[in-house]
């Protein structure tokens, strides 16, 4: 480990345990908020223009850096805002069953009451590079060395992403048409795609969900997933909160979120109707766009395809999950309806606050987030 690395270790984990002891951190969250402020200050390269002055402001109140711009922060609004240091405070929220959503495959037992909405699960990698068939898989296949080949055979467009992981990190698209083996668009021989999968450990092979066409005319080189955030009180009905939808780029690649070059843009769950701009924030870099960078295309006065389904199922999946107060279900519309692919237990709110509305600015949200942080809203000395 090179001096550098570890000490940015060493200041990260000095900072959290102070936080833990003052504010009442948990330490995974703790070094979240340790991170965002040690990158902020110290490590980022390349360094932002903000005066020093309202760079302490925005620590002092909370937010990172780049909330600055992406939610036009100032002294009169930021009061409407839930900042970083209190989102990261209140997380994980108490729930001890968390890891039943958190864990991508569980979620497919979790969820077989509505498996309609659920992309189909083939097989997973385990750590040691054993391979187990899923409820879902081909079952006259054997396991055998060219298992996955005729896998890909058989299915032809196949999703592949780690157990453990976020932000489309280590996600291959893996193709099989017209007699050629594709992963990520790059053509590869049968003996490339058996060495691949020799290496691969620890993954979930899914159905490649086929976006619908109304997105794939946005961007076809990487499905458009939309995130919707759900909150839950007991004995109340979930309130589907920030939603937005994530689409790729040419940047972005194989993938359609913001930290890889995507752009996002919010939708209200309770009409349908897109946002007016775009929203880019890959690395520090924030613009609102009136069209998509590619294809020019603008979202503005139209509504998202299956709009109304995907609004009352995610209710009553919510309804059905009602001992998780806190939701983010990612989401891929289809011609014929949806495909839930993920959900989180702790969805960030930065990105719907700069896109939909901040948290503060909406009866419900409000109080859901206050009651977790009990009254208690930064004060960082």
């Amino acid at each position: 480990m090179n001096i550098k690395k570890s000490l940015k270790i060493r200041l990260s984990r000095l900072y959290s345990k102070h936080l833990v002891k003052k504010y009442g951190f948990k330490m995974i969250r703790a070094e979240s908020w340790a991170n965002m402020v040690l990158n902020d200050w110290i490590w980022r390269k390349p360094k932002t223009n903000i005066p020093f002055k309202k760079k302490l402001w925005l620590t002092k109140n909370g937010f990172g850096f780049s909330r600055l711009k992406m939610q036009g922060l100032t002294p009169e609004n930021c009061k409407y805002f839930l900042s970083d240091f209190d989102y990261w405070r209140m997380m994980p929220l108490d729930c001890e069953y968390y890891h039943l959503i958190n864990d991508k495959l569980s979620l497919r037992y979790v969820l077989e009451k509505y498996k309609e909405f659920l992309p189909e699960y083939y097989c997973t990698i385990d750590k040691h590079g054993g391979i187990h068939l899923l409820p879902d898989a081909p079952f006259s296949l054997d396991i055998i060395d060219d298992f996955f080949i005729k896998l890909a055979k058989i299915k032809n467009d196949i999703a592949m992403k780690p157990t453990a992981g976020a932000e489309g990190k280590g996600f291959f698209r893996y193709q099989y048409h017209s007699g050629k083996f594709y992963l990520n668009g790059e053509e590869k021989s049968e003996n490339e795609v058996k060495s691949f999968f020799k290496s691969l450990k620890g993954y979930l092979l899914t159905e490649y969900v086929h976006q619908c066409d109304e997105h794939d005319r946005i961007c076809s080189e990487s499905a458009c997933a939309l995130r919707i955030n759900s909150i839950k009180e007991d004995n109340e009905k979930p309130f589907l909160m920030h939603s937005f939808a994530r689409f790729g780029t040419k940047e972005s690649g194989a993938v359609s979120n913001l930290m890889s070059g995507g752009v996002s843009i919010s939708y209200d769950s309770y009409t349908g109707y897109y946002g007016d701009k775009f929203l880019y924030a890959y690395n520090q870099n924030i613009k609102w766009l009136d069209r998509h960078p590619d294809s020019n295309i603008s979202l503005k006065g139209k509504q998202l395809t299956n709009w109304e389904l995907i609004r009352d199922k995610l209710i009553e999946i919510h309804e059905y999950l009602s001992i998780f107060p806190y939701m983010g279900f990612d989401v891929i519309v289809t011609n014929e309806g949806f495909k839930i692919c993920e959900i989180n237990s702790a969805p960030s709110v930065s990105y719907g606050q700069a896109m939909c509305y901040p948290i503060y600015k909406n009866e419900k949200a409000a109080a859901f987030f206050n009651k977790r942080l009990k009254g208690k809203r930064c004060n960082i000395q």
